[in-house]
Order: structure tokens, then C-alpha cells, then sequence
């Protein structure tokens, strides 16, 4: 005999509904486990990890904890496509002219999204300033070639893109 299995939870089945105590602690876990991905250098996995943080609907949008999962998510994100590019043997900026593949800048623009995303999000926090200094800085090391090179136009093309 096989026990029946009907769609009736079990009588000793304890369901938790989520507050934002444990919501915010599952923000947390899942922000921990994109750290650990991105430390050792899994880009696949920091992706994914990612792309499942920043799609979720945590609450209350607007706690301190929930802004933090979200700026760093994008941090990391951003990080995780510039890793792609240069795993591709290329270094951003990307060259306009050269034969890239469309996934490249792709890439490209994924980087300075999530920056800006993550800075946009960092700003909201006053404790964060920091957050928003790194992703200047890494705006700003992407940015330097034009800068060394004085191609000025390119300059103001790529930061009108973002």
C-alpha cells in the first residue's frame, strides 16, 4: 500500500507567511550567497543569483536592509558583465569600429546600467556614500582611455548613452 497524496497540506504543516522580518533575512541570504559567488569568481552563478535578486519584489522597498541587497546586487552585476567582456580577451570601453559581437556591447551597456542602478540606490542611503564613490570610480576607470587618448566626442557619446 502507497500512502494516498491528496493536495491538502499535512495537519502538522506549519505555513509562515512572510513579513518583512523574514523577507528582509531572505534579501540578506541571498545577497550573502552573491558575495560568495562573485568571491570566487563564479560569473555564472553571480548572474544568476543576481538577475533572481534584482527581479524579486522585496519589502518594504524602503528599508535600509532592502536598498543595501538591492545597490550591491547591481554592484556586483555590473562587475560580473565587465568579467564577461574581459574573459572575451577585450577591455571596456569597446572599441567603435572593431568587429564586436552585438553581446559585447551588450555587456557594455549592462556594466553602466547596473552601476548607475546601484549608485541610484546607494544615494537614498546616507551611510552609503561609498557605494556611490565606487561605482563613480569604476564609471570613471571605464571612461579613462577617452580621457588619455583626448577623444572627447567618443567621451560624451558613451556617457550620453548612459
Amino acid at each position: 500500500n502507497q500512502p494516498s497524496r491528496s493536495n491538502t497540506p499535512s495537519p502538522n504543516l506549519v505555513v509562515t507567511p512572510i513579513t518583512s522580518a523574514n523577507n528582509r533575512e531572505r534579501a540578506l541570504t541571498w545577497l550573502e550567497i552573491l558575495k560568495l559567488s562573485w568571491k570566487f569568481n563564479f560569473l555564472e552563478l553571480s548572474d544568476q543569483v543576481s538577475k533572481i535578486i534584482l527581479e524579486n519584489k522585496f519589502f518594504p522597498p524602503e528599508d535600509k536592509d532592502i536598498l543595501t541587497v538591492m545597490s550591491d546586487s547591481n554592484f556586483i552585476r555590473a562587475q560580473v558583465f565587465k568579467g564577461y567582456i574581459q574573459n572575451a580577451g577585450y577591455s571596456i570601453p569597446l572599441q567603435m569600429g572593431n568587429n564586436h559581437s552585438s553581446k559585447l556591447f551588450e555587456y557594455q551597456e549592462n556594466v553602466m546600467h547596473h552601476f548607475l542602478a546601484a549608485m541610484k540606490i546607494a544615494a537614498k542611503l546616507p551611510q552609503e556614500g561609498w557605494m556611490v564613490q565606487n561605482c563613480v570610480i569604476m564609471i570613471w576607470n571605464i571612461h579613462l582611455p577617452y580621457f588619455r587618448q583626448n577623444r572627447y566626442s567618443e567621451l560624451l557619446d558613451a556617457l550620453q548613452e548612459c
